[in-house]
């Protein structure tokens, strides 16, 4: 059974982009979190095939509409609840905004990710002041700061179609949820994943 290795594996990535800082590096943590979150899915359809020892192997795909008719043809009610009960699960996860923004990143490209930047400005001598700003900043490679002035990113990164919820927090609640659902397929069915 691998379904709570693969949860274990978005876990190791979700970590990775709690620890982060590093503009170019955010992409690529994010698209393997992405990748290993959104496979809970397909290797739970694989571990209840062995289950209830439907005959696919590790080398056959398996699609929830292959899962149901074999199932079917080999009358097996016990797999035909819990296919029923998947496609809800799925139903479900395809609302969660990260489900659309892993196809992006996967098969599209890299949508635009803000970070914070905190940006101090001041004069020296008697006079002296000093100033702070927060600005959005789309991540650009190589960019400057104006002369004077000293940027802080503050290691939240945003969608920019999303900037009330920082990618780690859309992602802790994701992997959250699919950790839901892999202990409650535990319960419900009587496995060990």
């Amino acid at each position: 059974m691998d379904t709570r290795r693969k949860l274990n594996e978005a876990k190791y990535f979700l970590e990775a982009l709690k620890r982060t800082q590093v503009d170019s590096e955010i992409y690529y943590i994010l698209s393997a979190f992405l990748n290993a979150w959104r496979s809970c899915l397909d290797i739970m359809l694989y571990d209840f095939n062995e289950y209830y020892s439907m005959g696919f192997t590790i080398d056959d795909e398996i699609k929830d509409a292959y899962f149901a008719a074999v199932a079917k043809a080999l009358k097996k009610d016990d797999a035909l609840k819990f296919i029923k009960w998947w496609r809800e699960k799925q139903g479900i996860l395809k609302n969660n905004p990260l489900w659309k923004k892993r196809i992006l990143i996967v098969h599209r490209g890299y949508p635009p990710i803000r970070s914070y930047k905190i940006y101090v400005s001041g004069s020296g001598g008697t006079s002296s002041t000093i100033s702070g700003y927060i600005e959005p900043a789309e991540i650009v490679s190589g960019e400057s700061v104006s002369p004077g002035s000293i940027s802080i990113q503050s290691g939240e990164f945003y969608f920019s179609d999303s900037p009330n919820q920082s990618i780690i927090d859309l992602c802790t609640q994701a992997y959250d949820e699919m950790k839901s659902i892999i202990e409650e397929a535990e319960k419900t069915f009587g496995i060990k994943l």
